[in-house]
């Protein structure tokens, strides 16, 4: 869809002298849809601060669990009393962040790094599961096993 919305225009030297750093609202701009092209471009300014706390919240729990494994420091581990939030892991988490800001050159290069340290976040949940599926399997089959195929028909 956002291929055949380019205008003629722009491809006419072909697709190498196509330079989109905001593709969405550069064709909204093509296409003189100027007040769709603000929304887009504040939306790029407001969204990370809505992820912004979620990331930080689940990174300093997990600094919290890491702890609590013995895996990093138990200090960080030690939650406040007052607020019931782990600070050093807060801090901790601060800290990296801090580190990745100043060392990836470029805003592109931090989201790239975000992304891909996401992902591997996510791909070790389907490595627990295995994990905790051998050392207490469970009692019964819970559906998340692939289906063996059947056999062909005979002929």
């Amino acid at each position: 869809m956002f291929i055949s919305a380019l205008p003629h225009s722009l491809l006419a030297r072909g697709w190498a002298s196509i330079d989109l750093t905001s593709p969405f609202a550069q064709l909204a701009l093509a296409l003189n849809l100027s007040w769709l092209s603000w929304v887009l471009y504040a939306d790029a300014i407001v969204s990370p601060g809505g992820s912004a706390p979620t990331f930080t919240a689940t990174i300093s729990r997990e600094a919290y669990g890491m702890a609590k494994n013995k895996i990093i420091p138990a200090a960080i581990a030690r939650i406040d009393p007052r607020s019931g939030v782990p600070r050093r892991a807060l801090l901790l988490n601060f800290v990296i962040a801090i580190i990745f800001l100043f060392l990836l050159p470029s805003w592109h290069s931090i989201v790239a790094a975000t992304s891909e340290l996401g992902l591997f976040a996510y791909s070790m949940t389907a490595i627990s599961q295995q994990a905790f599926r051998r050392a207490d399997p469970p009692a019964r089959p819970t559906g998340s096993r692939a289906p063996r195929p059947s056999p062909p028909p005979a002929s």
